[in-house]
């Protein structure tokens, strides 16, 4: 299953925290890069822990780590189970630096 990629800069803060309020937006960074900032709201879920996500299926999931590479790899697997994903390449290193 193909795996969409949108730059995480293609969205606004307020867009992020919005889709994040809809339960769309999947962190997969560690607890520890967390600590220095996130898109408020996202849902945190450690790429070794993505195998257990459990979230509904009629949702797109926007996913993002550090850099956008665990990002793809947790899109990957999350697709290959059913989910509608997308991953936000350049991750949340470029979108602090906006």
């Amino acid at each position: 299953m193909k795996v969409k990629s949108k730059g995480i800069n293609d969205f606004t803060k307020a867009e992020l925290e919005e889709l994040a309020t809809n339960g769309q937006v999947i962190d997969v960074r560690s607890t520890l890069e967390r600590f220095f900032g996130k898109v408020k709201g996202a849902t945190h879920v450690p790429l070794m822990k993505v195998s257990n996500f459990d979230g509904p299926k009629d949702k797109t999931y926007y996913v993002y780590c550090a850099s956008g590479m665990r990002s793809q790899r947790a899109c990957e697997e999350l697709a290959a189970k059913g989910y509608k994903t997308v991953n936000l390449k350049g991750g949340y290193g470029l979108f602090t630096n906006k």
